[in-house]
């Protein structure tokens, strides 16, 4: 079903508010973070827009341990956002120097390594 004149104007105006605002703020951020965050393009009625995605404040060079008593690692970058909203961290065993990728959500809740 066609939109009337009006109606269509309306949407259309709409749609350009929004992708232009969310260009606005996506260059602002860009311009303001010295590009830490990640952006990302999302298609809005054949629009791209750019959405910043910002990774969580990782404690690079912190040492950990997989619980109280497990292997000790050394935390690093965060390389991806996962579908479910966490994120894939690099980190590297301590006795072997093997690099592996941790989520974050448990990354969290393991203790410092002493």
């Amino acid at each position: 079903m066609q939109e009337s004149g009006a109606a269509a104007f309306v949407e259309a105006a709409k749609d350009q508010y929004l992708y232009d605002q969310t260009q606005a703020i996506v260059k602002a951020f860009n311009s303001s973070s010295g590009g830490l965050g990640i952006c990302r393009g999302l298609r809005h009625r054949g629009k791209v827009m750019q959405t910043a995605i910002t990774p969580p404040a990782v404690p690079v060079g912190e040492f950990k341990s997989f619980g109280p008593l497990g292997p000790k690692y050394e935390v690093g970058r965060a390389i991806r956002q996962l579908g479910d909203g966490d994120w894939m961290i690099e980190i590297t065993m301590i006795e072997t120097g093997e690099k592996a990728e941790y989520r974050w959500s448990h990354l969290i809740d393991d203790p410092q390594a002493h």
